[in-house]
């Protein structure tokens, strides 16, 4: 299963990947995180975990504000 599945919606996919998350590391979902993470989901980039861990680190102008 593709927790980044376009099959799924937004909210789903996000709650599958928090879940996933809190499943490795249950303290790695800090505010700030979450909030990425949300952003994350803004990205093209983001239909697979890879990805989203590039959203995270490559975002795409537009998609997230560190402000």
């Amino acid at each position: 299963m593709n927790p980044c599945s376009i099959l799924f919606g937004r909210e789903v996919r996000e709650e599958l990947i928090r879940s996933l998350i809190l499943a490795v590391e249950p303290r790695a979902l800090t505010p700030e995180a979450t909030h990425a993470l949300q952003h994350s989901f803004n990205s093209p980039k983001a239909t697979w975990l890879g990805g989203v861990a590039d959203a995270l680190v490559n975002p795409v102008d537009g998609t997230w504000d560190a402000t």
